[in-house]
């Protein structure tokens, strides 16, 4: 009865979906596959180098990034790379975000880019749905390093004080 119990845990243990964690510090490059129009499936280990993805390690199905501090990511991209013709939607915890702009080159890929993604502060997960296409294929995807989000400094901030005071003491002289 105890083996039964273990095999069954083991089953179910490994077809929890894995996350792979992303560095704040760092561009990385990945590769991932889809087999139906649908989330990704697999993510695979790719240097951008070498002769492509690392075909030995599945990594699971989507990506994780801690942000210590409100931040933006520079930037996150998404590249067809099996068979012309699909396209793909950046989800970033569970909600889809449209690109900063996309294209399909002139072979009939779909490149997609979004710029200055803000993270707040914690833990977020991103992944990709294939919106239209083949019902398997392939695809690159790189995601930027995190650069802590600016803030507006005490002077800016009295500028612009300044600024509403004196458009309120102008509206003040026009109206007597």
């Amino acid at each position: 009865m105890k083996k039964m119990f273990f095999v069954i845990l083991c089953l179910f243990a490994g077809s929890v979906n894995a996350t792979v964690v992303l560095d704040p510090d760092t561009t990385e490059n990945w590769y991932f596959t889809w087999a139906g129009l649908d989330q990704i499936d697999h993510i695979y280990a790719w240097d951008g180098i070498s002769t492509g993805p690392d075909w030995t390690t599945d990594y699971g199905n989507d990506w994780s990034i801690t942000a210590a501090t409100d931040s933006t990511m520079d930037f996150v991209t998404a590249w067809d790379g099996f068979i012309p013709g699909d396209v793909f939607s950046l989800i970033v915890d569970g909600a889809s975000v449209a690109w900063t702009s996309s294209y399909v080159d002139t072979s009939g890929y779909f490149h997609g880019v979004y710029d200055d993604l803000f993270l707040s502060a914690g833990t977020h997960t991103m992944s990709f749905v294939v919106d239209s296409g083949l019902d398997s294929g392939g695809a690159y995807s790189t995601f930027g390093p995190l650069t802590a989000a600016s803030v507006a400094e005490p002077g800016t901030i009295a500028l612009l004080g300044l600024g509403l005071v004196g458009m309120g003491l102008s509206r003040k002289k026009v109206l007597k």
